[in-house]
């Protein structure tokens, strides 16, 4: 359901390589932050492809970044 509303243009989906791998490869969702993080698992923070990044997206997604390195180093 969260890829589905990421699709639809409902908001932003946080999902594993197998959620959201296949519509990565057939671009019809991006991933948000500018560089990936390695995580177990694979998470990736997605959004339309055709949608552009608001401050609020850029500002969750730096928040989300900076919990993800801060968990990991």
């Amino acid at each position: 359901m969260m890829m589905q509303a990421a699709l639809t243009g409902g908001g932003v989906a946080l999902g594993w390589k197998g959620t959201a791998g296949e519509f990565l490869r057939h671009r019809q969702l991006i991933e948000v932050p500018a560089h990936r993080i390695d995580v177990d698992g694979g998470v990736f923070l997605v959004a339309r492809h055709d949608r552009r990044p608001s401050q609020a997206l850029d500002t969750f997604s730096e928040w989300l970044v900076e919990q993800a390195t801060a968990e990991t180093e």
